[in-house]
């Protein structure tokens, strides 16, 4: 997992060493802790190795619950390549948080549930 600025936005980044999903044919779920999950339409980067959240929303909500949690399981669901899932244990998220975006602070409001 990758927290960073892209063209002045905020961004997060997710690589993995084999093939996950596609733009068209996937879903990226997440949860924090033991809180309901989310799926968001992520983008898949051309090696399909790569997929990244970008809609200012939802970095947002993402970004909101990073910083107090725990633990983060990401789910991806691929009709091309199956399923894919990892598991972060979380130390230092306000501070890490801080140093990603300090070029490029995340503003945009969370979607409303």
């Amino acid at each position: 997992m990758q927290l960073t600025c892209f063209n002045k936005a905020p961004l997060i980044r997710f690589a993995f060493e084999v093939k996950v999903g596609t733009t068209r044919n996937a879903v990226l779920g997440y949860r924090f802790d033991e809180r309901p999950g989310h799926e968001i339409n992520a983008r898949f980067l051309n090696d399909d190795k790569v997929a990244v959240i970008e809609d200012g929303a939802e970095v947002a909500q993402f970004v909101d619950e990073l910083s107090t949690a725990q633990s983060l399981y990401l789910r991806i669901r691929s009709l091309s390549f199956g399923r894919a899932t990892a598991e972060f244990h979380l130390d230092g998220a306000p501070a890490a948080l801080a140093a990603a975006f300090a070029n490029c602070p995340v503003t945009a409001k969370p979607k409303a549930q």
